[in-house]
């Protein structure tokens, strides 16, 4: 189970780190665990090292309905990472211009 709490400070997750993270909320902050390896390893991203460095008050593995999912925690410091490296996740209104900048 992760850890509690989390702030919007924190460590830089850099711009695939971000993209990660932005597609990560866009999914709806939770996904199934083998599915976000495969993305992270897509990005050029190491899955364990990454979610370790990122910490487990923001982001974690944890159980759900009896499958594994990596859970965005802290959306704020998803969201603040994103603007800085421009891949913010839009309102539905303006998904349609930026949802290639995600992929």
């Amino acid at each position: 189970m992760c850890a509690g709490g989390g702030d919007s400070e924190g460590p830089d997750p850099g711009f695939r780190g971000a993209k990660f993270l932005a597609w990560l909320k866009r999914n709806g902050a939770a996904k199934n665990l083998t599915t976000c390896l495969n993305k992270l390893r897509h990005l050029g991203l190491e899955p364990d090292e990454s979610i370790r460095v990122w910490g487990s008050d923001r982001i974690c593995e944890a159980s759900s309905r009896g499958g594994k999912v990596v859970w965005l925690r802290d959306l704020s410091w998803a969201d603040d990472w994103a603007r800085v490296y421009g891949i913010e996740v839009p309102h539905h209104a303006q998904f349609i211009d930026t949802k290639e900048k995600l992929r």
